[in-house]
């Protein structure tokens, strides 16, 4: 048997025209990782939803022709009560007071389907151009406050009878 000659004129299978499947399986993989970079940035856009509180969403949803921005949402203690704080950003010409009692009676209409629910709900405005926020803080509807209120005093020396 004779060893291997690179003169002959017998085609090698490593020479020659590629064949065409090799390009169906670089298009199928260019393909895959298309796929793969669409699903990854799907994947980081829920992530980032979730780690926003669904208060806020569900108001940026309901809200989002009068917003301009996103809803910055904070858990705090006032007057030792515990407190959920929202800042709107709004759209120039959108009038605070009422965008502020609106989206006030969304959330306490809702507050019956979250987990928590706050004592307090304190809402910022602000307005595009606004120096200043418009602020409103409001309890739960239907329920208020009760201060105990101390009774009077007796008078320091007992009436006495006309004569």
């Amino acid at each position: 048997m004779g060893a291997a000659n690179p003169s002959s004129s017998a085609p090698n299978a490593d020479e020659g025209p590629v064949s065409k499947s090799i390009y169906v399986v670089g298009a199928i993989g260019l393909g895959g990782c298309l796929v793969l970079s669409l699903m990854m940035q799907h994947l980081l856009k829920v992530k980032g939803d979730r780690a926003r509180p669904a208060v806020a969403l569900e108001l940026e949803a309901e809200l989002a022709d009068h917003l301009r921005g996103t809803v910055d949402f904070a858990t705090l203690d006032v007057d030792g009560e515990r407190t959920w704080c929202l800042r709107l950003p709004t759209k120039k010409g959108v009038p605070s007071d009422s965008l502020a009692r609106v989206a006030s009676d969304l959330l306490w209409r809702r507050a019956s389907s979250w987990r928590e629910v706050p004592e307090r709900l304190r809402l910022e405005v602000t307005a595009e151009g606004d120096a200043a926020p418009y602020r409103l803080d409001s309890h739960p509807p239907g329920i208020r406050t009760r201060r105990a209120v101390k009774p009077a005093a007796p008078p320091a020396t007992p009436p006495t009878a006309p004569k």
